[in-house]
């Protein structure tokens, strides 16, 4: 709709969360990244940037929500819905660690992707960051045993002919890591 690069702040963020609502998730996302754009210093940016987050969750772009939790966890440490992103962040992780294949998403293309298959090295990063975003948090214990637990599962590669030794190690040490740091903890 052309109208929306006429719309206030206000009306943009309006149609964001109505065209979500709707279950138009190319539009919410425009509509949002527009607000972003028009709007750099709005204290409504964070609620733009979940408003895209949740349109790539809801599309299965997992990664690409990742990435927009991330921005958001970075950008403003002081979200009142952190809790809720990180646990968003946790789950999208371990729909990886189940073996949910990557997917890369074409350039300037937001419904056109490539399956690049399961990778547990990458798993493992999206872990890492959730305990580098909040190292004491609710979900840093969790994250840091699946952190263990994608390099074990890495161990399995092609049926075991692509493993590397040096994955033992790894899951090694984020499972000696998790319990110096988190033994005393629920």
């Amino acid at each position: 709709d052309p109208e929306i690069l006429k719309y206030s702040p206000i009306q943009l963020m309006d149609y964001a969360r109505k065209k979500f609502a709707e279950g138009q998730y190319n539009e919410a996302m425009f509509a949002a990244r527009l607000f972003i754009e028009k709007n750099p210093g709005m204290d409504s940016v964070p609620k733009a940037l979940r408003i895209v987050g949740d349109s790539y969750e809801k599309r299965h772009f997992d990664e690409e929500a990742f990435k927009a939790y991330q921005v958001i966890l970075s950008r403003y440490p002081n979200y009142e819905k952190s809790d809720e992103l990180m646990e968003k962040m946790h789950a999208i992780a371990g729909r990886f660690l189940e073996g949910q294949s990557f997917r890369w998403k074409l350039p300037y293309q937001e419904t056109i992707y490539i399956p690049t298959g399961s990778d547990m090295s990458r798993t493992a990063q999206l872990y890492t960051q959730i305990v580098t975003n909040a190292p004491y948090g609710k979900f840093a214990a969790k994250s840091q045993f699946g952190i263990g637990q994608a390099h074990e599962n890495a161990l399995g590669g092609f049926w075991g002919f692509f493993a590397s030794e040096n994955e033992y190690g790894r899951a090694t040490r984020a499972y000696q890591l998790l319990a110096d740091r988190y033994s005393r903890r629920e």
